[in-house]
């Protein structure tokens, strides 16, 4: 009969302005965040650029070098308006 269409859930991406304000905050480079993250710099650089997707590990050293924030804080889900394209 119908097909059944089923929605991804939204991509969240790393909020990009949040961390660059606190590594702002702290006096740290993108080197000491990847070392305080445990990962490789060039890595870590080319995730805060949206040049490589972030996974697991990624996520949890973030979450870890930042403990005051929250993954809703880190890792936002993009809102869409009702209606709006998914």
């Amino acid at each position: 009969m119908g097909s059944t269409q089923q929605r991804r859930p939204p991509v969240r991406t790393v909020n990009v302005a949040l961390v660059n304000a606190l590594l702002r905050e702290r006096g740290w480079t993108r080197t000491r965040l990847a070392r305080e993250m445990g990962m490789d710099r060039a890595h870590v650089t080319e995730v805060l650029l949206g040049r490589a997707a972030w996974g697991p590990a990624f996520l949890t050293a973030l979450l870890d070098v930042f403990p005051r924030h929250t993954l809703d804080d880190l890792f936002p889900v993009p809102h869409h308006p009702v209606g709006g394209a998914a």
